[in-house]
């Protein structure tokens, strides 16, 4: 008997702990609400990010719903989401000799600068909405490069538009390049951030090195630019 007893209390004991290490996120009727958590799992930190954008859900029976997303970036403040996908703007900025301004983060891939349209700076309206992508692409290009242009982003002729993917989600434009800022955004929040001029040969060659997705529009972009005679080499 008392064999059974010191059994039961082992078994009471093991599922307890079990218990206090286990990661459960609850049901909740707004699956926004599990954009992201921060939990605890025993006696470690997880940052979960759970977009309700990218992934599909995932239930199982009991009180578990969970969601991925490849980067959270849909969760951020001030995006706009159509068809579950962030809308976008980018910019070649480009040298009076025909090169053109790419970034790197330390990483193997140069790109040009792009990001999120946001409803905080970019007056984003509906009815008309690529206006909101050239300012989208203008605050980009100073925050991820520290790009000062030399044309107001509403300067049609100037601004010029490249292409923009099929869905109009994303949006790519050129512009003169005025200078290169030292200090911008990115570097500021001490992130590493290369930036240099190349030519056409050159970019064409950072980019093709690179098997995202998202680079192909960047390409596409370039060989618009390219077509139109404004970048060279």
């Amino acid at each position: 008997m008392l064999l059974l007893v010191l059994g039961r209390l082992f078994l009471y004991a093991a599922l307890a702990a079990a218990a206090s290490n286990a990661l459960i996120i609850p049901t909740t009727t707004n699956k926004h609400e599990l954009s992201r958590r921060d939990m605890n799992v025993g006696s470690r930190e997880a940052s979960a990010w759970l977009s309700p954008q990218h992934m599909p859900e995932v239930e199982a029976t009991g009180s578990l719903v969970v969601r991925q997303g490849d980067s959270g970036d849909s969760d951020k403040e001030g995006s706009i989401i159509r068809g579950g996908k962030r809308l976008r703007a980018g910019v070649l900025a480009i040298t009076e000799d025909k090169r053109v301004v790419m970034l790197n983060n330390g990483g193997s891939d140069w790109i040009f600068p792009r990001g999120g349209i946001d409803t905080r700076y970019d007056n984003y309206d509906e009815a008309n909405p690529v206006p909101a992508f050239r300012r989208a692409a203008s605050r980009e290009a100073f925050e991820e490069a520290g790009i000062i242009h030399a044309a107001d982003p509403l300067d049609e002729e100037n601004f010029q538009l490249l292409v923009h993917d099929s869905d109009s989600v994303e949006y790519w434009f050129s512009v003169p390049l005025f200078s290169l800022s030292e200090t911008f955004t990115e570097r500021e929040a001490g992130r590493t951030i290369y930036v240099h001029e190349f030519t056409l040969t050159e970019a064409r060659e950072k980019l093709s090195i690179s098997n995202e997705k998202r680079q192909i529009l960047m390409l596409q972009a370039l060989e618009e630019a390219a077509s139109k005679g404004l970048v060279d080499g």
